[in-house]
């Protein structure tokens, strides 16, 4: 039997707040950190920012007309999921400030155990430096370490960039005739690109 699933994430309503995210130092640029890091409960006000300051610079991301507070209730919310290993939330943080984001959970449905998806997003001003390559390896790397085996993500028809960017790491369009236990009915104006995270080969790591 195949899984129909539909991926959407939360609307939020209310009044928008300006919360601004710096632009790249130049020295920064040349050392930033390996990984993301898991998220906090504390990071609340700061993935907030994160999520506004996205939101305005992107039509694929829209949270619509609201408040700070509001989308840091959410977050906070979301991140006491992610202490409580029901969500994996990563953050990348550059000079202490917050300029991407991943979102990883288990999707609810027919193949829940085995069915996973995530939500990213990095500051452009940021973009090619390898930070959304990293927290997508954190996002499947969690994915993976619940026991899911296929992960699946929403993508705008229009967003060629994230297309690529994904087709870059292993990512495909669904294709409904395939045996994988996954087909896509949700909303017309998305597309769905699968990974199946069983199938990679992970380096052993050195035992101490």
């Amino acid at each position: 039997m195949g899984c129909s699933i539909r991926l959407d994430f939360q609307n939020l309503e209310e009044e928008d707040a300006h919360h601004e995210v710096s632009e790249p130092d130049v020295f920064l640029r040349g050392k930033l950190p390996a990984a993301a890091r898991i998220g906090r409960h504390a990071d609340s006000s700061d993935l907030a920012t994160l999520k506004l300051a996205l939101s305005s610079e992107t039509p694929f991301l829209s949270l619509g007309r609201l408040s700070h507070a509001t989308v840091e209730a959410r977050c906070a919310r979301d991140l006491i999921d992610c202490e409580e290993a029901r969500r994996g939330i990563f953050l990348y943080e550059v000079g202490g400030q917050a300029v991407g984001y991943v979102d990883a959970r288990p999707v609810a449905g027919i193949c829940a155990a085995t069915l996973g998806s995530f939500e990213l997003g990095v500051v452009s001003a940021w973009s090619g430096q390898g930070i959304g390559r990293s927290l997508v390896a954190a996002a499947e790397e969690w994915l993976l370490g619940t026991g899911r085996q296929l992960v699946a993500i929403n993508v705008a028809p229009g967003n060629v960039q994230a297309q690529r960017f994904y087709r870059k790491l292993g990512y495909a369009l669904a294709d409904p005739s395939s045996p994988e236990p996954f087909r896509h009915d949700g909303p017309v104006n998305e597309i769905v690109m699968t990974k199946r995270l069983d199938l990679i080969e992970r380096p052993c790591r050195k035992q101490l």
